[in-house]
């Protein structure tokens, strides 16, 4: 881990401003600066840097604890996204299944639909009232199926980003726990 040592200034200037109604209202504003020797100098411009104060260093844990920390935390984040892919890649399948079968029913509707009764026989295969409204359960059971999957199937993409909104917050918990 690089670091550099600095000094700390502190600018603070108080100045009094006429409002447009008369009043009169003061203001004060400060700025702390850091100085660091040329040396020294690490850092690139518009950089994020971590400033400890001198006393707190003892209190700071090893790189090492905090790599470790970071290290678990990570892996169980990848088997919990890993195990969330593969749920996610099951229920598309499942949806993909239904789909096709919906398309199949859609299919049969339209050539029941479609065919012309010539002859007698072909009477016999066209199915009854009872036998029609089954196939429409059927089709209604399948949408159903298809809308619960599709709402599981957001619901795990929503945990999954949750999930990395945890790792991000555990993370930045280690790194300024020195605080």
């Amino acid at each position: 881990m690089d670091y550099a040592k600095g000094k700390v200034k502190k600018y603070s200037r108080e100045y009094t401003r006429t409002l447009k109604d008369g009043e009169k209202k003061k203001y004060k504003t400060e700025q702390v600066q850091i100085t660091i020797p040329k040396q020294q100098n690490i850092f690139n411009d518009d950089e994020e840097v971590v400033i400890l104060h001198d006393s707190d260093k003892n209190k700071l844990e090893s790189q090492d604890d905090v790599a470790v920390a970071l290290s678990f935390h990570n892996h169980i984040l990848k088997e919990e996204t890993k195990k969330l892919n593969e749920d996610i890649k099951i229920k598309d399948s499942i949806i993909d299944n239904l789909n096709k079968k919906i398309d199949y029913l859609n299919k049969e509707i339209e050539n029941l639909n479609s065919e012309k009764i010539e002859d007698e026989d072909v009477v016999d295969e066209i199915p009854s009232d009872a036998e029609f409204l089954e196939l429409q359960k059927s089709y209604i059971s399948l949408l159903e199926k298809n809308d619960l999957l599709q709402s599981e199937l957001e619901n795990a993409k929503i945990g999954e980003i949750y999930q990395k909104g945890l790792a991000n917050k555990f993370r930045n918990f280690i790194l300024y726990k020195s605080d």
